[in-house]
């Protein structure tokens, strides 16, 4: 069951690095070069709905004791840093795959 979960934070977490650059490469640059106000409103609302999103679910897994305090502060972090979140998913690739083994030991 976590293995799922560490594999939508994942998700969550990627979706949100994109929704950033796309925020702050194409919106903002449109903003300010072409006066064009509409992209940062529409990339704007995609990540801040993404952002809360993987911050509640975070905390929730922090909760239910899948992930660690300082898994949850490393999301915490490169949610606001551009490509950071992109870093991170090695560091979570690792925390799933690692809970697969466990989880395949246990059944045997």
């Amino acid at each position: 069951m976590p293995i799922r979960h560490l594999h939508y934070l994942r998700i969550l977490s990627f979706t949100d690095g994109v929704t950033l650059l796309l925020t702050m490469g194409i919106g903002s640059t449109l903003k300010r070069l072409a006066d064009i106000h509409e992209p940062v409103y529409v990339f704007g609302m995609l990540h801040g709905i993404v952002f809360i999103t993987l911050a509640i679910y975070t905390f929730y897994l922090l909760a239910r004791g899948v992930v660690s305090f300082r898994t949850t502060c490393l999301v915490a972090i490169a949610s606001v840093i551009p490509f950071a979140p992109f870093f991170l998913d090695r560091h979570l690739k690792r925390l799933e795959d690692g809970r697969a083994v466990v989880a395949a030991t246990q059944v045997e």
